[in-house]
This record gives structure tokens, C-alpha cells and sequence, in this order.
């Protein structure tokens, strides 16, 4: 043995800045090959064994902050003006994904209007004897069937000039 001093579990512990299971834990992984019982059964833990494992006797317990000094913060403004510029860039990526959005709405406008234009049927044109004047629209005359007769409400209606 040496002449350096030795102490139990908790002093050992209380020294170092370290729990007294942490200790106890080295103990047991025997990490602390020097350690003894004392005349009462108590485990002694000689300095060199600590001063082996790294832990310093008299150090600061961890539990104690370690004064660090802090960042220096931004000021408000700095803060401000990065959350303006941040805001700025949200707003111009909004504008560009509702104009893209418009153009979207557009061309499927565009497209269900073709779609509209395929699917419709097709416009039968009737055949006749005398091709209608050019420029002029051309609606059929209502079939009427010549044993119907008019009711009294019901006037005939007029011919237009290019029926006549």
C-alpha cells in the first residue's frame, strides 16, 4: 500500500464529482484494482485508482453549470430584419405557385373544352336542292304534319324573306 490516502464509496464519490453508483459500478467492472475493505467492511478506493480512471479528487461537482460564456445574441433588429427577408422569400414563392396554379386552371379549361368539342355530336347538315345564299344562316322550317290543324291560340308563323 502507499501512503497516499484512500477513501470510501461516497467520499470517494463526494471528491470526484461523480455519483456514489458510478463508483460503485467502477468498483464492481474493476476498473479499481487496488481497492480494499477496511477492519469495518468498508470499501476503501485509493487515490491512484481514481487519478487511473481520469476523475480528479476536489474537481467541481458535474452537477454544477460550468460557466461558459454565452454567444453574444443578435440584436432585435438583426432578428427583425432576417425575419423580413425570410417573409419576403415565403411571399415571392406564394405569387409564383398562384400564377402557376392560374396557368394550370387555364390549360385544363383549355383541354375540357377540346374534349367538349371531340365528344359532341356531329352536326347533320341537310342535303338540298338549292344551296342557300352564302353568309346566311339556315334553320329548318318546322316539320308540321299537314293533318294537324292549327289550335286557336296557335298562329302560323312568318316566313322569312329567303323562304318565300
Amino acid at each position: 500500500m502507499s501512503n497516499r490516502p484512500s477513501w470510501d464509496l461516497g467520499e470517494s464519490a463526494e471528491r470526484c464529482g461523480v455519483s456514489r453508483s458510478t463508483v460503485r459500478r467502477y468498483r464492481e467492472q474493476g476498473k479499481f484494482p487496488n481497492a480494499f475493505k477496511d477492519s469495518s467492511g468498508a470499501w476503501k478506493i485509493p487515490l491512484e485508482d481514481l487519478l487511473a480512471v481520469g476523475w480528479k479528487p476536489n474537481a467541481p461537482a458535474q452537477s454544477e453549470p460550468v460557466s461558459v460564456p454565452p454567444e453574444p445574441d443578435k440584436s432585435i433588429n438583426d432578428k427583425v430584419l432576417e425575419l423580413e427577408q425570410a417573409l419576403m422569400l415565403e411571399r415571392v414563392k406564394r405569387e409564383a405557385a398562384e400564377q402557376a396554379n392560374m396557368q394550370m386552371k387555364a390549360n385544363l379549361e383549355d383541354l375540357r373544352t377540346a374534349m367538349r368539342m371531340i365528344e359532341a355530336k356531329p352536326v347533320s347538315v341537310p342535303v338540298s336542292e338549292a344551296e342557300p345564299a352564302k353568309g346566311l344562316p339556315t334553320e329548318p322550317a318546322p316539320a308540321r304534319l299537314p293533318e294537324q290543324p292549327l289550335e286557336a291560340t296557335e298562329q302560323p308563323k312568318k316566313r322569312r324573306w329567303w323562304q318565300r
